[in-house]
């Protein structure tokens, strides 16, 4: 067993990589890239079910057959059965969450003329056989380590149909309200002989964990050239369904977009245009073997220092790391990125504050007592009962009594549009028109909201993203009153009633509004 992540990172195993990806890509891998010997992993072909097993050999053979599942999905524009395949390595604590590394294995070759999936290969090599075989490369070398937390290692089908397998492995995780750390999607990770570059794609709440792989690489020497771009529209794999449900992830790719001469790694004579992308003749020859070992290296390292290094603590928050949790408190991710464990109280600090970040009104600020790993995170929840559009800070430790290897990252403010999801919400209330307007938030879509006085004279009514509540910049799920009636004038001060129906006129609220000046 290794002793050290140096000592690990080096059994990271360049034949067994391109086994890897041959056996993936090709009939037979003895024959080589020749015609004739050329496999499909379009999603839809029966064909590729060979694939789905050999992966699912191959995470079994280190994890373990009851550690292994093949999930089965559908998705609603086709009638082929598709496949994930999933293997979990248990941490420590089963409660502490997991990580997962990832990669599609799933194939297309529809830039090649004429291209037929039904009889046609695609072979997929770099695109993404590559991603696979550090996955199970990956799975191989940390099955020997005692991580703090869980890993799984997931291996998606229909990535290049519309990321259909991660988006029904996310949807399930946030059903089963799952605690995922961080999402590691690797996607066309050989085809460089430019370079030995690997780009990460981040979006602003999971710019940490890109930050901790750039670190990783320089501390052991892995030797690659990191990249980072920080762009959450860059949607274009299987880290976007995670992010789009609040999940953190980075994809590592060659280069971010392969084909398109106008990027930063292009540009600068560090990337060529992948010509063999989308074709059948992305083969395993035309691969930058070393590329993928380093990239996998890079990998393993970033998940193994929990296990085999001893450091400093490092709390971290993100923009982004706010939102609400079922039961419509705020929710605050609080993040250790560093290795030492802690296991004092650390102190949790947040306010709410003025669009332009002044005025900061404290409304939590409270000692955590539950431990947090290395590299783990803690949901924080506060109590809270307004909604819309607010902005709040976060600082962790701000009496510095934990010992951190950086404390740049330990505040961040975040803009955030807080809509209640077990309720519907009317504030403020009472309710006074000359400082605003009266919202009813977490309604249904298209709901029509009705004023009456306490007699049953009906005032004023709108309806959800009616062209009334465009014109006062009503988002989604909301509907906002000025305090006045249908013909524009204030109303008195007093109590009134309210009713809410849905888009079939079915009463799904009612209540009492007070308007005080």
């Amino acid at each position: 067993a290794a002793a050290s992540v140096s000592e690990l990172v080096e059994q990271v195993d360049r034949d067994r990589l391109r086994l890897h990806v041959e056996r993936l890509a090709l009939l037979d891998p003895e024959l080589g890239s020749v015609p004739g010997n050329v496999r499909t992993r379009f999603a839809r072909s029966p064909d590729t079910r060979e694939s789905t097993d050999y992966i699912r050999d191959q995470l079994a053979a280190v994890l373990g057959e009851g550690a292994v599942q093949v999930l089965p999905f559908r998705h609603s524009s086709v009638d082929s059965l598709m496949f994930n395949v999933e293997g979990v390595l248990p941490g420590a604590d089963p409660d502490a969450g997991y990580y997962l590394i990832c990669a599609h294995y799933d194939a297309i070759a529809r830039r090649t003329s004429g291209w037929d999936w039904e009889n046609d290969p695609a072979p997929g090599a770099d695109d993404n056989a590559s991603g696979v075989a550090l996955v199970l490369e990956s799975a191989r070398l940390l099955a020997s380590q005692t991580l703090p937390w869980s890993v799984r290692f997931v291996a998606f089908s229909g990535e290049e149909l519309g990321l259909w397998g991660s988006l029904d492995y996310a949807a399930a995780a946030v059903d089963r309200d799952d605690r995922i750390i961080g999402v590691l999607n690797f996607d066309m990770i050989g085809f460089n002989d430019l370079s030995q570059r690997l780009e990460l794609v981040s979006n602003t709440p999971s710019r940490w964990l890109a930050d901790l792989m750039v670190e990783t690489n320089a501390r052991h020497g892995i030797g690659l050239r990191v990249d980072v771009l920080e762009d959450g529209s860059a949607r274009l794999s299987d880290h976007a369904p995670f992010w789009a449900r609040g999940f953190d992830g980075i994809l590592g790719i060659e280069n971010y977009l392969p084909t398109d001469g106008s990027t930063y790694g292009v540009a600068d004579g560090l990337y060529r245009i992948n010509s063999q992308y989308h074709s059948v003749v992305d083969l395993p020859d035309s691969l930058n073997w070393d590329l993928v070992r380093q990239t996998t290296q890079l990998a393993v390292a970033t998940l193994a220092q929990y296990a085999l290094e001893d450091g400093p603590a490092n709390l971290v928050v993100s923009p982004g790391d706010i939102s609400t949790d079922p039961d419509d408190n705020l929710r605050v991710q609080v993040g250790n990125a560093g290795t030492g464990r802690i296991d004092r109280p650390y102190r949790v600090r947040v306010s709410q504050c003025q669009v332009d970040s002044t005025a900061c009104v404290e409304v939590y600020d409270e000692h955590q007592t539950e431990p947090l790993e290395p590299g783990g995170l803690h949901y924080v929840a506060v109590e809270w009962d307004r909604w819309g559009e607010l902005l709040f800070r976060v600082e962790l430790d701000p009496g510095h009594e934990i010992q951190e290897s950086n404390e740049n990252d330990n505040q961040a403010f975040q803009s955030v549009r807080l809509v209640p999801r077990t309720e519907i919400k009317v504030w403020p209330n009472p309710y006074n028109p000359r400082e605003g307007l009266l919202r009813f938030s977490g309604l249904p879509l298209n709901a029509t909201v009705e004023i009456f006085t306490v007699a049953g004279e009906r005032l004023w009514q709108a309806t959800e993203d009616d062209d009334g509540q465009r014109r006062l910049r009503a988002r989604a799920r909301d509907v906002v009153w000025p305090g006045i009636s249908q013909t524009g004038l204030l109303v008195s001060n007093g109590v009134y009633l309210y009713r809410i129906v849905d888009n079939a006129g079915a009463e799904v609220d009612h209540g009492k509004i007070a308007i005080v000046r």
